[in-house]
């Protein structure tokens, strides 16, 4: 059974690892954007 549970709960955290690194690449290119337009 947990065996089960862990591999049901690993896909999600990957994904919501990569929703964060999405949202952080995002944050980056807008600073830069507004950095070169000052």
């Amino acid at each position: 059974m947990q065996s089960q549970i862990a591999a049901k709960n690993s896909p999600n955290k990957q994904s919501g690892w990569q929703q964060i690194e999405m949202i952080l690449s995002r944050c980056h290119q807008l600073h830069r954007e507004k950095q070169q337009s000052e």
